[in-house]
């Protein structure tokens, strides 16, 4: 059996239908770099890591995106907006069932204040299983939650003010070790 080269997966890559949907997200794992001094480029292999987001308000979720956006393409989201509907992707149920396409997340990014099942149910549900009690939970909230003791009792490891900003998420996740800056 014959490796590809990074090149001849970018270019098989290339090759696939534009209407593919594995194509794109195969393309994001690439990234461009122009080597200092010579002219040439170098293509490497970007390992990206995926983040879970619980958001229900849109308004609330477009500076979020934005942020991890201006972080670089690291970092790929899978957004709900209920806490039953995370629950569902982090047990694996069905449509979720297949690991390959629907990893376990490195991080939790999860709004506090959910209808339904609220932030701080799914916070302590989290924590309650062992596949998931490493990954960090960083709690989204609105100035001057009263919840934000609880959910720190309950395993939160950051938080940050919503509208969510780039310097401020790219702090959190440093200390972290999600991102090198």
């Amino acid at each position: 059996m014959v490796e590809m080269t990074e090149v001849q997966q970018l270019l098989a890559l290339l090759e696939r239908p534009q209407s593919s949907t594995s194509n794109r997200n195969d393309l994001n794992r690439f990234a461009f770099n122009r080597k200092q001094g010579t002219g040439m480029v170098e293509m490497t292999e970007v390992q990206q890591k995926l983040v879970l987001v619980i958001e229900d308000e849109a308004s609330d979720l477009f500076p979020l995106k934005r942020a991890f956006s201006q972080l670089g393409s690291e970092f790929v989201l899978q957004v709900f907006d209920t806490g039953q509907e995370a629950v569902r992707y982090l047990e694996g149920k069905e449509p979720y069932r297949d690991r390959s396409q629907y990893p376990l997340p490195v991080l939790i990014m999860l709004d506090l204040r959910l209808p339904g099942m609220s932030g701080l149910d799914l916070l302590k549900w989290i924590r309650q299983q062992p596949q998931l009690d490493s990954v960090p939970v960083i709690g989204l909230t609105a100035y001057g939650n009263r919840d934000l003791a609880r959910a720190y009792d309950l395993g939160i490891n950051f938080y940050l003010l919503k509208p969510v900003e780039a310097n401020s998420l790219a702090d959190v996740l440093q200390a972290l070790d999600l991102y090198q800056g």
